[in-house]
C-alpha cells in the first residue's frame, strides 16, 4: 500500500507522454522492493519473487494505461483546445510516415488488440474503454507470468506450489521478519541447498547430492527442498521438534506441495519455524562440493 501510494506515483509521473514504452529501469525498482520486502537474494528469479510471492503485476500496466487514457481525452477534447490542435498535427505527420508520440500510441493499441479504436478515432465511454484496456493488459501479463514460471528450470518446485498471481497468505501472518524471510527463501530457492548452489557452480542437477546423507547412510539423493523437509538425516531432531509435533500427514512429494500451500495462519507460523531451523543449519555449514 505504501509503495503504491508513495513510490509508484513518482515512477509513473508524466507517463501520459512517455508511458507507451516499456521501461526496464522502472520495473527494477518494484522488483528490488519486493526482494527486500521478502528478504531474498538478488539472484532469485524475478517472476517468482516480484510477481508471484507478492502478487504484483508489472508497473508498465499503470503507465501504459495512463498514456492511453490521455489519448482518449484528446480524442474528445474540443478542436479549439491547443492540446487537440497538437494532436491533429502529430496525427497528420503520422499519416505520411513520420514517427512521433501518436505513432507510439497507435502501436500500443494495435499490440493489445484495440486497433479498431485507432482506426475509428473514437472510444465511446472513456472509463469503460480504459477499464477494458487495463483488463486486457492484466490478462496478458498474467498469462506471461504463468508461461515463464512453467518454462523456467529454476521454478521446478515453485510451479507446483503457486498457480494464482496473488499475494501469499504468509506475508500477512503476524510473525517476525526472520521467520517470514526463511519461508520466502525456502519457497523461492534463495538458500544454500545443493539444488541451488550446484546450479551456480554449473553442476548437473542429478549430481547436486546431499553430502550428509552420503557420508552417514550411503544415500545418494539430490539435496533439494523436498529432501531436507522430509528425509534428510541431518534435520531429524528439528523434524521431530518442529514438524511432527503438529504435522500428521504423509511424506511424499505431493504431501510436501500440500504443506507449502496451507493457508492456516497458525500452521504457516509453525511451518516457518521449522524451515527457519533448517536454513540456519545450512547457512552455517561448510561442505565439500560433489561433482559426480
Amino acid at each position: 500500500m505504501l509503495f503504491d501510494a508513495m513510490v509508484k506515483p513518482i515512477l509513473t509521473y508524466g507517463a501520459e507522454i512517455w508511458g507507451f514504452e516499456y521501461s526496464e529501469v522502472i520495473e527494477q525498482v518494484q522488483i528490488q522492493f519486493c526482494k527486500q520486502f521478502l528478504g531474498v537474494n538478488n539472484s532469485v528469479n524475478n517472476n517468482s519473487v516480484a510477481l508471484g510471492e507478492c502478487g504484483r503485476l508489472p508497473l508498465c500496466i499503470s503507465y501504459h494505461v495512463k498514456c492511453i487514457k490521455y489519448w482518449c481525452k484528446l480524442l474528445q477534447m474540443p478542436d479549439h483546445r491547443y492540446p487537440k490542435n497538437c494532436y491533429i498535427m502529430l496525427k497528420s505527420q503520422d499519416d505520411i510516415g513520420r514517427n512521433n508520440w501518436v505513432t507510439s500510441v497507435k502501436m500500443l493499441l494495435f499490440r493489445y488488440g484495440f486497433g479498431f479504436a485507432w482506426l475509428s478515432q473514437d472510444v465511446g465511454n472513456i472509463n469503460i474503454f480504459v477499464r477494458l484496456f487495463k483488463q486486457r493488459l492484466d490478462d496478458c501479463f498474467t498469462q506471461n507470468w504463468c508461461e515463464n514460471i512453467n518454462s523456467s528450470t529454476r521454478c521446478e518446485m515453485y510451479k507446483n506450489i503457486k498457480s494464482l498471481l496473488a499475494p501469499e497468505k504468509y506475508l500477512t501472518v503476524d510473525m517476525s521478519f526472520y521467520l517470514r524471510k526463511s519461508l520466502a527463501r525456502f519457497r523461492c530457492s534463495s538458500h544454500k541447498l545443493r539444488i541451488e548452489t550446484g546450479r551456480h557452480l554449473k553442476i548437473d542437477r542429478e549430481n547436486r547430492l546431499c553430502v550428509f546423507c552420503i557420508n552417514n547412510a550411503d544415500n545418494f539423493t539430490v539435496e533439494d527442498e523436498f529432501h531436507v523437509f522430509f528425509h534428510c538425516l541431518r534435520f531429524s531432531l528439528e523434524r521431530e521438534k518442529y514438524l511432527y509435533s503438529w504435522y500428521t500427514g504423509g511424506n511424499t512429494i505431493d504431501d510436501f506441495f500440500k504443506v507449502l500451500k496451507i493457508e492456516s495462519s497458525s500452521v504457516i507460523k509453525k511451518l516457518a519455524i521449522y524451515i527457519n531451523s533448517i536454513l540456519k543449519i545450512k547457512d552455517s555449514a561448510t561442505e565439500t562440493i560433489i561433482h559426480e
